[in-house]
């Protein structure tokens, strides 16, 4: 078990129904979306790691009609999911082209440089 694993709840219990799993599927998209917002890693890992236990249990249930309604809004989800995903790629991706330009902007630091020490002015 990863430490991901050890610090994150387990998904609900496994009997419960397919309608609920679905419910809770929606409430995790919800919640790693914020996470992604709030770069909160620990909790991205903790609902990536209850999504795929949820999706798991979802494979196993059969899909009845009348939860079209509800299937349509975790697809929904699992889209506007995908978009911050791409978009904070986006901004990684910037940066580190940031990075990688500057680095052949700035000569390295000198052994020895100078050192600042702050305390009271004399």
């Amino acid at each position: 078990m990863n430490t991901v694993d050890a610090e994150c709840p387990p998904a609900s219990d496994a009997g419960r129904p397919g309608m609920e799993l679905w419910q809770e599927l929606g409430d995790s998209l919800q919640q790693a979306q914020a996470a992604v917002l709030l770069s909160d890693l620990r909790q991205l890992g903790c609902q990536t790691a209850r999504q795929r236990e949820l999706c798991a249990r979802l494979h196993q249930t059969t899909v009845t009609e009348g939860w079209g309604e509800p299937i349509r809004k975790i697809a929904e989800q699992t889209r506007s999911y995908a978009a911050v995903l791409r978009r904070a790629r986006r901004t990684v991706d910037i940066f580190c082209r940031v990075l990688a330009s500057s680095a052949l902007t700035y000569p390295p630091p000198r052994g020895g440089g100078a050192s600042f020490v702050i305390g009271p002015a004399e």
